[in-house]
């Protein structure tokens, strides 16, 4: 009797323990926040190559950043991806200002409010980026540069 009440605790034991640590992994993983979107152009074009900065502001009156993630390039989508951790004054407090940064050249900043979910959070630039190093580039360049060098070579000295 004594043997089977021994074993029912212990079975218990390893039974709580089990689920204590299924409880406080579902909780890390509900700490961390993923921020997502696109970067694109006026035109809609994806901005390749963008760096991306993400900081969590705490709320006004402090506003002061909680804390910065990074996205090196924006991919060919231009995807960028950051998680931070900790909920709960570490990382990231619902009710914070999402501020992301693109910069490529210049910068565009992009503000939101802070939720308890993951957020895609899309930015466009405001005005078109022009293509550069398209065939058609080249043959207009090229052109006008041999329309200006014949015009300056039919000039007669004086």
């Amino acid at each position: 009797m004594l043997t089977r009440f021994v074993t029912s605790v212990i079975l218990i034991l390893f039974s709580s323990v089990f689920l204590l640590g299924l409880v406080s992994d579902s909780a890390r993983a509900a700490e961390l926040k993923t921020v997502d979107g696109h970067v694109a152009d006026g035109g809609g074009t994806p901005l390749v190559g963008a760096n991306v900065t993400v900081n969590m502001r705490k709320p006004m009156p402090d506003n002061s950043i909680r804390s910065t993630m990074w996205y090196d390039a924006t991919d060919s989508s231009g995807l960028y991806v950051v998680t931070f951790g900790g909920m709960g004054g570490a990382d990231w407090v619902a009710g914070d200002t999402i501020e992301i940064i693109v910069t490529k050249g210049t910068s565009v900043t992009k503000t939101v409010t802070c939720t308890a979910d993951d957020q895609t959070i899309d930015v466009l630039w405001p005005y078109v980026i022009p293509e550069f190093g398209s065939a058609t580039g080249l043959v207009v360049a090229a052109g006008a540069v041999c329309v200006l060098g014949l015009l300056l070579a039919s000039r007669k000295k004086k």
